[in-house]
């Protein structure tokens, strides 16, 4: 906790107060207030009312509610937040969810302006459920009016922070050069927006589709620029066979698809070949990772300073998964982040949901290596933890506050947690946003 110290300014200050803080950082804080500075957006100081409650700072009470840095989802494909379900069937073949992706693209023939809506609707439906932070795998073309500021704040710290990771795909070598190009000038593009939280970042899709030299042509790229890179890996135990023994349901689906041509996957490279490209970028998330054996985790944990994992919870049930090592990956001190995938694999875009789901169904999991997960830990993935995903002096003033379903004041700051259903909203000015 930090006390406040005297400052000419203090008319800048006003202070937002809650029964509980979880600062993630540093333990609970009952009776907490939080101290910010209103022409930065920056936290100033984080304590208990007692500590820090002066006659100078106007004190906004919230009540009873949990404060807690605003939620990042790290992994998300806004582009689809125009579905009302997700797309085939609980339990679908993985590769029978991709060609359903691919009709759905078809059918509904989704043009440039209608991908921006729907992106628009995801950015919205994630800032007013608490989130702060996404990672957003975007197909090209991609411009940075598809990421507009979701709120309705001037103030451009007032709003989501928004990494743009540009998705490439491809298994031709004579591609690689444009395929730079488009790079090169989406990271143009993003930058010449001047939004401080708009980040373009890089995506090789997943190892069926993906050749490895564009994967380390990315990871390149990704040195050059100072961003991180995002690949879907492990997420199925077909894709293994794939890469092994180039057989098996993807083999099907790239010959539906007439783009299967086994001498692309010549030499073999294996999941842990590739893990060692990504390594090489400032920042990697490995996303999904389902199905990491033991020495695929072995090098994730060795390098765990500059790579991530992140885990969808809901996603990962609705393809019946096996059953997900969280509680050993976090035990390793691997890096693990949260994520929603998409509305094609999820009902909703809400990260509080994915930690009341894992709350019930993986018990033995500590609610507060829960909560850093999904704040902290993505923060971290996306090389935004200066700026966001703790209550820390100096950080911006990304805060959101859970409300439980009863009136009831909670006895500890994660009783949250065990309700189906809690309400979770960002602060903004001092007050919980409608």
């Amino acid at each position: 906790m930090q006390a406040l110290a005297p400052s000419p300014h203090s008319n800048n200050l006003y202070a937002v107060r809650a029964n509980w803080i979880a600062p993630v950082d540093q333990p609970p804080i009952r009776d907490g207030m939080i101290v910010i500075n209103r022409t930065t957006n920056r936290i100033s100081a984080i304590g208990t009312q007692n500590e820090l409650a002066r006659d100078d700072i106007p004190i906004s009470n919230l009540g009873n509610v949990t404060l807690i840095p605003g939620l990042v989802n790290a992994h998300t494909h806004l582009e689809f937040s125009d579905l009302d379900r997700p797309l085939g069937h609980a339990g679908i073949e993985f590769t029978d969810w991709i060609k359903a992706i691919v009709e759905q693209r078809s059918k509904t023939n989704q043009t440039l302006k209608s991908k921006r809506l729907a992106i628009q609707r995801g950015l919205k439906e994630s800032f007013s459920s608490g989130v702060w932070a996404v990672g957003d795998i975007a197909t090209g073309p991609v411009l940075a009016t598809d990421y507009v500021n979701p709120t309705s704040s001037d103030h451009l710290t007032h709003s989501l922070h928004r990494t743009v990771f540009l998705e490439q795909l491809g298994r031709k070598k004579d591609q690689l050069e444009h395929q730079k190009k488009i790079a090169n000038d989406f990271c143009s593009n993003l930058n010449q927006s001047a939004d401080p939280l708009l980040q373009p970042a890089f995506s090789p899709h997943a190892p069926y589709s993906t050749d490895p030299k564009l994967v380390r042509q990315l990871c390149e790229l990704a040195n050059q620029h100072h961003t991180p890179v995002a690949m879907h890996l492990a997420e199925t135990q077909t894709e293994r066979e794939l890469l092994e023994s180039q057989t098996g349901p993807f083999v099907d689906l790239l010959q539906s698809f007439g783009v299967w041509n086994p001498d692309s996957f010549e030499p073999k490279v294996s999941i842990l070949d590739l893990l060692q490209i990504l390594a090489t970028a400032p920042r990697s998330l490995v996303i999904h990772g389902n199905y990491l054996n033991e020495r695929e985790l072995d090098f994730v944990t060795e390098h765990r300073d500059q790579m991530s994992v992140v885990f969808c919870p809901r996603t990962h049930h609705y393809f019946h998964h096996d059953h997900y090592p969280l509680a050993s990956m976090l035990a390793r001190g691997i890096n693990i982040a949260m994520g929603t995938d998409s509305r094609a694999s999820n009902p909703d875009l809400q990260i509080v949901r994915e930690l009341t789901y894992l709350h019930r169904t993986m018990p033995e999991i500590a609610p507060a290596q829960l909560l850093s997960a999904a704040t902290i830990a993505g923060a971290k993935a996306l090389g935004i933890d200066d700026q966001c995903g703790s209550l820390t002096p100096g950080k911006l003033a990304a805060i959101s506050a859970i409300t439980p379903e009863t009136n009831a004041d909670s006895p500890t700051p994660f009783g949250w947690m065990t309700e189906p259903h809690p309400t979770c909203r960002p602060v903004i000015d001092g007050n919980i946003a409608d």
